[in-house]
């Protein structure tokens, strides 16, 4: 109240977990109905930047953060214009075989409070100590070094994936849960699947993939398809209206915030 009193710029974000997803529609109609002021939230849940997997245990499966998507037929609707604008390989071929593809190191960058530079807020594999530097070395040197000469060192399902958009996967994510800037995140890539299945996008293959026909997931990744769409997509109605594209290229809230195509 005091930040609206006072002519702030407000937007209430939640993150949906397993203890608080039945309250979303309602934290949706306090903030927009009642306070006046946007409201967004990520269906999606990191590990901690220290690695720690503690939080994956509120972590919502698959089914249900798609399920956000299919309750709201203009977010539904959302995903279908964004899917359009950025559906396909992730590189140009001059950056194929490159590691990272964010925006990390190319428009955005992030401080932690040690004062140490990193290429997103969520990964921490590689700092730079600006106490002991510049800020130009750091962004033009370390940085850039990383960006322009990391490369994949490993053909994996994500390499190919043009569904990488609409899956976050990133370098990051994979340090987060693996140890490994290159191991795949099974859960963002069966969340992938099955938003694809669910608005009826072309899944192209990808190599060797669990949730691609003749997968061993493939099945599963289906029935829970089937069981999304036939939901009844008329209520409750209105959460799409400010699209969370979560840990998704483009996204304009979620994930590390340096997601989207460089």
């Amino acid at each position: 109240e005091l930040l609206r009193d006072r002519g702030l710029p407000l937007t209430l974000k939640t993150v949906a977990v397993t203890i608080n997803k039945h309250e979303v529609w309602d934290m949706q109609r306090f903030a927009e109905d009642e306070l006046g002021v946007p409201f967004r939230f990520d269906a999606m849940m990191n590990p901690r930047i220290d690695c720690s997997l503690s939080p994956l245990a509120v972590r919502l499966s698959p089914e249900e953060c798609v399920e956000f998507d299919v309750r709201d037929q203009e977010r539904t609707a959302e995903w279908h214009t964004f899917a359009s604008e950025f559906q396909g390989p992730v590189h140009t071929p001059d950056t194929e075989g490159q590691l990272y593809h964010c925006g990390g190191g190319v428009d955005t960058f992030a401080i932690n409070p040690y004062g140490e530079m990193t290429i997103c807020t969520l990964s921490q594999q590689d700092r730079y100590d600006l106490r002991q530097g510049t800020f130009l070395d750091g962004w033009n040197s370390f940085l850039g070094d990383i960006r322009v000469n990391r490369r994949a060192t490993r053909p994996t399902k994500c390499v190919s994936c043009e569904l990488k958009a609409m899956c976050g996967m990133c370098p990051a994510n994979g340090e987060l849960e693996h140890g490994d800037a290159e191991t795949p995140v099974d859960f963002l890539c069966e969340v992938a699947h099955l938003r694809a299945h669910v608005l009826g996008l072309p899944i192209p293959r990808h190599g060797t993939c669990e949730f691609c026909e003749g997968g061993s997931r493939f099945a599963d990744v289906r029935a829970a398809a089937e069981r999304l769409r036939a939901l009844d997509q008329s209520k409750p109605s209105g959460l799409g209206r400010r699209l969370t594209v979560i840990n998704a290229v483009a996204s304009p809230s979620g994930g590390c915030g340096s997601c989207h195509h460089s």
